[in-house]
């Protein structure tokens, strides 16, 4: 009978502690069912690597402007030097400029929505709302941590999963979404520059809004009068070469 029972407690013992964390994103592979080949919802299975950051987290919606260079984790707090409301940038006429914003909080957000206006330069005129483009990104699951300098087309050395962001959905001007506690959601936003817009400096604001709070983005972009062809007259040259065997 003492025998049953060291047993099962090394068997429960083994259990928590077979899955140990060591990249962000990271997530067990035994809780990912295998692809149906349909769409599938976003997966929830990732843990974070630093509690104490979240906990260090004041209370409330945090939004910032953040590198587009950079990814960002649904469950780590973001490494941002401070929260950042303002970004300018400046682009040709038929050029599209991209920036990133960061929604997080240590509680659960709901009906967060992003509410877009026109923006406007000094003589009056506008860069119509309908050239922003608003989109969620969305985590789907990779066989590679994030910045794996061992990756190939191959099979994967790695024995977990890692969730990583990549799809974009689409957000219209309005829409809402929630974003559970100590949970991160990344906003990828387009400004489409039109080919016939006066040049000049534009400013606007973009309010981001949840049940409880309210933060404003304040937005510059200079225009200026260079025009970008559009891509179709754009004359490029694509070489897919594997890096084994040059």
């Amino acid at each position: 009978m003492k025998q049953t029972f060291i047993i099962f407690y090394l068997i429960i013992f083994v259990s928590t502690i077979s899955f140990t964390q060591t990249y962000k994103g990271e997530v067990d592979v035994s809780k990912v069912p295998y692809p149906s080949g349909h769409y599938q919802e976003e997966y929830t299975f990732d843990t974070t690597l630093d509690v104490a950051a979240w906990t260090a987290q004041k209370k409330g919606m945090h939004v910032s402007f953040a590198s587009t260079d950079e990814s960002y984790f649904r469950s780590e707090v973001p490494q941002l030097e401070r929260e950042n409301l303002s970004w300018e940038a400046t682009g040709w006429k038929g050029e599209r400029l991209n920036a990133e914003v960061l929604v997080w909080s240590p509680d659960t957000l709901q009906q967060v929505r992003f509410t877009l206006k026109d923006f406007k330069n000094a003589k009056g005129k506008l860069l119509n709302k309908n050239n922003i483009n608003v989109n969620i990104v969305r985590y789907v699951i990779g066989n590679y941590p994030y910045g794996a300098k061992d990756a190939t087309c191959e099979g994967s050395s790695y024995k977990n999963l890692y969730l990583l962001p990549d799809r974009f959905e689409p957000v219209t001007n309005g829409n809402k979404f929630d974003i559970p506690g100590k949970t991160l959601r990344p906003v990828w936003i387009s400004f489409n520059i039109p080919q016939d817009a006066e040049a000049g400096i534009y400013n606007g604001t973009i309010d981001v809004k949840s049940e409880n709070y309210s933060v404003t983005l304040r937005i510059k972009l200079n225009i200026q009068n260079q025009v970008l062809p559009k891509p179709h007259e754009w004359k490029h040259r694509l070489d897919l070469c594997r890096t084994r065997g040059l």
